[in-house]
């Protein structure tokens, strides 16, 4: 049996006729967060037209994909019967007039603190949780997968608008996201008494609530024994979505199994990919932070494929995430299809498409 994972996506709610963002009704709030199917899990998210769901612990891709299209088929049906198109996108294509909060004391502390960052924090984000058995061995995971989260972030890249306009990014969510306090690529980490340190030091620093409110695209999970990736995106289809989490698990097992690479990278040289990686998606150039130089995307891809060749054989997952890679590499990721839904026919086109596309 392989590695445990799970996986969190978040969701924007639109209204099924006019298109534009949607509160969940309060007189049926109780339906919505009692969407509970095959062991996932429903939750609010920051903003009112913004809902969260988490599955269970899973063992294989199998099992994952069947738990996210049950999901997301039922959450879709709950949602139609009110007047509800779920998408999934990293930011929300058209703003509303006004913006609203999520009940919960939770969400209007943050709201509190920083409350123009608050206002605009119309992003969704794909979280993987993978198992790891000890602090150390989250440490060493977390350094080995600072150098792949900008190709992770290529190809998971799904955001190019943001309040009715192309931004010129495929992955729009990541730029916007900088905004706040503790994100992007985390140091590494020499030991687990420097981790804890770091962690104290941010703490005092009170630019952050908790530690909960550290935002890194890596970081070791407060609540389970995981370390959590949350560098890509949500995804247009579940099929995407158990793809990333595939790698993600791939890439922990072969830290695990392997010795630590060295010398790490630095955090300057591995946000200039990160952000060119939201620039471009798959579709330019992508930075190579072990080089320093410019190469095709798509040798970016290989790269971390041949990584993780040995693990994703061992798990049975080769076949499923090549397969996944390619129909990507050939039909593009979530901001091309995405531009292509909006130039055949704007907010309308997007948000039917991506509804037709939320399941399998």
């Amino acid at each position: 049996m392989g590695r445990a994972f799970g996986i969190e996506e978040e969701f924007f709610l639109l209204d099924s006729k006019t298109f534009m963002p949607r509160s969940i009704p309060a007189d049926v709030s109780e339906e919505f967060l009692g969407t509970r199917i095959a062991g996932s899990t429903t939750q609010y998210e920051l903003l009112a037209c913004q809902i969260e769901s988490a599955t269970a612990i899973c063992a294989s891709g199998i099992e994952a994909l069947e738990s996210l299209d049950a999901y997301r088929t039922a959450l879709k049906q709950r949602c139609m019967n009110h007047g509800i198109t779920p998408i999934a996108s990293g930011t929300l294509p058209v703003f509303p007039a006004e913006v609203s909060f999520a009940p919960g004391e939770r969400y209007h502390q943050i709201s509190r603190f920083a409350p123009a960052l608050a206002r605009e924090h119309f992003i969704c984000g794909l979280h993987v949780h993978v198992q790891i058995p000890d602090l150390s061995v989250g440490l060493r995971t977390m350094n080995a997968l600072r150098s792949w989260l900008p190709i992770l972030s290529a190809i998971g890249a799904n955001s190019p608008f943001w309040n009715g306009e192309d931004t010129g990014f495929a992955s729009w969510r990541t730029i916007h996201y900088q905004r706040w306090a503790v994100t992007g690529i985390p140091p590494a980490f020499e030991s687990i008494e420097g981790y804890e340190q770091y962690m104290k030091r941010i703490s005092a620093s009170e630019v952050v609530l908790d530690n909960g409110h550290i935002f890194w695209s890596v970081r070791l999970s407060e609540r389970y024994p995981t370390v959590e990736v949350r560098v890509a995106d949500t995804q247009l289809s579940p099929r995407e979505s158990v793809m990333f989490a595939l790698l993600i698990r791939a890439i922990v097992d072969t830290v695990v199994e392997s010795p630590p690479q060295d010398p790490q990278l630095s955090t300057g040289l591995l946000e200039l990919s990160l952000w060119q990686a939201a620039k471009h998606g798959l579709d330019g150039s992508f930075f190579d932070p072990w080089h320093a130089v410019n190469i095709d995307s798509q040798a970016a891809t290989q790269q971390l494929l041949d990584y993780v060749a040995d693990a994703l054989k061992k798990n049975g997952d080769e076949t499923y995430v090549l397969e996944q890679l390619n129909l990507i590499q050939s039909q593009g990721n979530g901001a091309r299809r995405q531009r292509s839904s909006w130039d055949r026919g704007g907010l309308e086109q997007l948000t039917l498409e991506g509804a037709a596309n939320f399941c399998i």
